[in-house]
């Protein structure tokens, strides 16, 4: 059963009594309860009848980052929804939980929602879970884009050195044990949440220049602040869990992905190097790849780069429409 919440826009505006626009406005709050008890939350935003996309969120991040995309997707025609990963923001956690189980849920989500067909895409640590997609739900996925994404890292050797040099000891913590990598992500997240100022501060000083002029919007950094502040909210051992999930091994490989995949990567991206996105296009069977020169992490908020996406989104959905039915 679905359960739709109130309307959350963006930024704040009074509901008229015109139904269309109530229709338009971006839905933060819609429920999901599942099969096994869980409880999934969801974004709604975009266009209500538009094609569907699936965005997977990065982390730290929760389904809020859907409303990034609400202006563009509702002028393009594109509904786009985005799922808080289970213990990320309200939805139930899930215990010892694979990266597949994500394409789990996320079938059930479109089951409900009587969505055939949907375009997977994510940011950041959200591109393992739209490839998962991909992996696991070939017939109804239509295409994958990648949005400064992680590569397989098992499957990229020279990963865990990157990591030391930017400060994130993640994957050498995991290999301690989950135990250990669980508190010291426990730690690391109650502090943000004790100091969310500071930590804001922090992430807008490690951010690329590109970056910062973009979230330098008010409306942007109002939402990514509540976006961080949603997952940060969540459960310690949520978020370890789902780090983990990224880090160690996925349950398929790129070769196994048969779904064209956009890969778009930022040439001054501080958190995912271009080398991820390099290692993508190599080992994806049906991949391109997009360089976006002196672009950093957060490209995917400039208005003109998701009026050109979604073109383009719109078109190879065309030219697929095209080779359906026989057309020339």
């Amino acid at each position: 059963m679905r359960i739709e919440g109130t309307t959350s826009p963006q930024s704040p505006e009074r509901a008229s009594g015109n139904s269309h626009e109530k229709a338009a406005q971006c839905r933060y709050n819609c429920y999901l309860d599942l099969p096994d008890g869980r409880r999934l939350a969801y974004a709604d935003c975009g266009d209500p009848e538009g094609r569907p996309v699936i965005f997977s969120h990065g982390m730290p991040g929760s389904r809020m980052e859907a409303g990034f995309f609400h202006e563009q997707g509702l002028a393009a025609g594109f509904r786009i929804i985005a799922v808080d990963r289970p213990g990320i923001g309200f939805s139930t956690r899930q215990k010892r939980r694979t990266l597949l189980d994500y394409a789990s849920d996320v079938a059930v989500l479109t089951d409900q929602l009587d969505l055939r067909k949907f375009i997977a895409m994510g940011w950041s640590s959200g591109g393992s879970r739209s490839l998962a997609c991909a992996f696991a739900l070939p017939g109804q996925v239509e295409r994958v884009v990648l949005l400064s994404s992680y590569t397989h890292l098992e499957e990229y050797p020279t990963a865990g050195r990157w990591f030391l040099t930017t400060g994130w000891p993640g994957p050498a913590v995991l290999a301690f044990g989950m135990p250990v990598f669980r508190f010291a992500v426990a730690c690391m997240a109650r502090l943000a949440r004790m100091r969310s100022g500071a930590y804001m501060t922090q992430v807008r000083k490690l951010t690329s220049p590109a970056d910062r002029a973009l979230l330098q919007d008010p409306g942007h950094w109002r939402l990514f602040h509540r976006d961080q502040l949603v997952c940060l909210h969540s459960h310690g051992r949520a978020i370890a869990q789902d780090l983990a999930n990224e880090l160690s091994g996925w349950g398929f490989s790129l070769a196994d992905v048969r779904v064209p995949v956009a890969i778009y990567q930022g040439t001054d991206d501080p958190f995912t190097p271009e080398g991820f996105g390099q290692h993508l296009a190599r080992h994806l069977p049906w991949a391109t790849l997009e360089r976006l020169p002196g672009q950093g992490h957060f490209y995917f908020l400039d208005k003109a780069f998701q009026a050109s996406l979604f073109q383009q989104l719109s078109k190879t959905s065309a030219d697929d429409s095209d080779e359906d039915t026989g057309n020339d």
